[in-house]
């Protein structure tokens, strides 16, 4: 996949599925989402590409052959082009740039202290949905919220060890959040006009200070926080300026030459049978299925154990299609990112296939889409 920084040149804002009206008494809690749905970014993108390729920017691309090919048709239809999900990068003292993830949910705090949540030491309760194992209650025990990964402490993770505390970083050191309020005056009584009060938070990503110009003695801003996205099968680059999420701010696109930093899988599948799925994008698994006690997947060897996960993230989305089409698409249930469910009695080979196949690190709905993108890794490790 070619892989492409998205520098924003403003804020951002981006939904989510609850209502947003000026009479709504809740509205001014509404905070802008980050990153965005995978949806969102592949929809920015591929208008941008249509764009390079032609397009006027209002028209049905559909029509066009060869744009239809290329781009797909709807919002389901991406014809040639397969996306990752969005990822948060944060650029580095080298330089380099490095992909952050959602804390994986069984990583906790013990006063202050991150360590791995085991299910091996959990006890079973009977309930309506089975024997389900929950963990004991400690003191001092809390989640970490409002945080992120960086790509060694997740490889940790990922081989059963908890990382260290400065290998999680905190969102209000990558983007902050500004409240902006509009209120419409009726020009003839110069008061407010009833229920016309409007209010969002939008995103605004950090930014840091390069190296001292010689000439000038000075230091210029540096993109130091920025999105990634990976693309495969676009026929060109797209247009540089383009749109991004609501209120249409412009973002800018560009090709990532040198890559980021990624999280790191075990090279060899675990001996006991036993492993976890961390989700790093939301994921919607067909038929409306969920994972409960003892759920098996036709792709996923073993049965499920246990889980970390938090509430359903409800997508949505907009069809911008002509017609019919056109309009607000239903919210589905999606598994949130950084849920991490426990397989255990997975048979050896299964295991090893699964775990040499690369490719098949997708789960669920539009997968073309980046949604349902997941890692492979051990359970806790005793001796962590």
């Amino acid at each position: 996949m070619t892989r492409y920084l998205v520098h924003p040149t403003d804020t951002l804002f981006f939904r989510d599925g609850r209502p947003f009206e000026q009479e709504d008494e809740g509205m001014a809690e509404v905070r802008s989402l980050f990153p965005p749905w995978p949806s969102v970014l592949a929809g920015a993108f591929r208008a941008a590409l249509a764009r390079a390729m032609g397009w006027d920017g209002r028209s049905d691309w559909a029509k066009n052959p060869r744009l239809k090919q290329a781009l797909g048709n709807g919002p389901e239809d991406t014809g040639n082009l397969t996306f990752g999900p969005p990822a948060l990068l944060c650029r580095g003292q080298d330089d380099a740039f490095r992909r952050l993830y959602p804390v994986p949910r069984h990583l906790l705090l013990e006063n202050g202290v991150p360590f791995l949540l085991d299910p091996a030491e959990a006890e079973t309760f009977r309930t309506d949905l089975g024997d389900l194992a929950l963990p004991k209650a400690k003191a001092g025990v809390k989640e970490i919220e409002e945080s992120r990964i960086d790509p060694s402490g997740l490889t940790r993770v990922l081989a059963g060890e908890a990382p260290a505390a400065d290998r999680i970083l905190e969102e209000k050191r990558l983007f902050a959040h500004e409240y902006r309020v509009g209120l419409q005056r009726d020009p003839r009584s110069r008061t407010a006009v009833h229920g016309m009060l409007y209010a969002a938070s939008y995103v605004r990503l950090n930014q840091g200070v390069g190296p001292l110009e010689r000439k000038t003695g000075t230091a210029k801003p540096v993109n130091r926080v920025a999105l990634g996205l990976e693309v495969e099968g676009a026929p060109r680059e797209p247009e540089r300026l383009g749109v991004l999420g609501g209120f249409q701010r412009p973002a800018a696109f560009e090709k990532c030459e040198v890559g980021w930093q990624d999280a790191k899988e075990p090279s060899e599948p675990p001996e006991d049978g036993r492993y976890i799925l961390y989700v790093h994008s939301p994921i919607r698994l067909k038929e409306n299925g969920w994972p409960r006690p003892d759920w098996n997947h036709a792709e996923l060897p073993g049965r499920l154990a246990f889980a970390c996960t938090g509430r359903p993230v409800m997508i949505g989305g907009w069809d911008g299609r002509s017609g019919n089409h056109r309009g607000p698409r239903p919210l589905e249930p999606h598994i949130p990112a950084g849920s991490v469910l426990f397989f255990e009695g997975a048979d050896a080979g299964e295991l090893a296939e699964l775990w040499k196949n690369r490719s098949r690190r997708a789960l669920g709905e539009r997968e073309k889409l980046g949604f349902g993108r997941f890692l492979l890794g051990y359970w806790p490790r005793k001796e962590c």
